[in-house]
């Protein structure tokens, strides 16, 4: 498989099979596992390699060529232990990019102890997207960059017109960064410490999404 482009997805639900489709179709190798057979037969021929077996026996991950892979996911949450044996024999493998679902925070987090580098809980990233899809009163338009980072499009709050992003200390005092600043007549990219904040500025805001909400807040 070719460095930097070719993944595994384990578990092919609708999760992982959707996920598989859209890295092949964007051309990348793709490498699929699942104990069902009709849903790795479904797959295999828009991917490029198609494997049955059961993460959750052991043994059963190590003759399938992990090692030549670049980024794992591991889509399979329903079953609690698969899924982290799957993890850790991914990391045992060496793969330097582990994604993991989960269905539950502490979930999440026993997976990033056995070795995922990030891990997803759909359902609650969705609502995150859909929260800031809807909230258009104050947010212009929202970039997703990963689960945790994005770059929001935001009303300058009140309380920061009339001052300065250094007067602010922004980056410190709020743990975001202020990547522009756009007003119907101009767009100030890359803004200076001593740019002053005014009335309809909207600003580009990247940060953590728990740290954008924070500053949507301020509305």
């Amino acid at each position: 498989m070719k460095h930097l482009s070719s993944f595994a997805v384990i578990g092919c639900g609708r999760f992982g099979g959707n996920l598989a489709l859209t890295l092949s179709q964007l051309g990348n190798e793709v490498l699929v596992v699942d104990k069902d057979e009709n849903k790795v037969n479904d797959l295999a021929e828009f991917v490029t390699y198609a494997v049955q077996a059961d993460v959750g026996q052991e043994g059963a991950l190590d003759e399938i060529g992990l090692r030549n892979v670049d980024t794992a996911v591991i889509a399979t949450s329903s079953n609690f232990e698969a899924s982290i044996m799957a993890t850790a024999i991914c990391k045992e493998k060496g793969i330097k990019n582990i994604i993991a679902k989960a269905k539950s925070q502490q979930h999440a987090k026993i997976l990033e102890q056995v070795g995922a580098n990030r891990t997803i809980l759909p359902e609650r990233d969705m609502g995150i997207r859909l929260g800031h899809s809807l909230s258009r009163s104050s947010i212009y338009d929202y970039i997703e960059l990963d689960t945790d980072h994005s770059i929001v499009e935001l009303v300058v709050p009140d309380a920061w017109i009339g001052k300065s992003l250094e007067s602010l200390d922004v980056r410190k005092n709020y743990d975001v960064s202020i990547i522009g600043i756009l007003d119907t007549n101009y767009s100030n990219i890359n803004p200076s410490p001593d740019d002053v904040f005014r009335e309809h500025d909207r600003l580009l805001i990247l940060g953590t999404s728990d740290k954008v909400l924070e500053i949507e807040q301020l509305q």
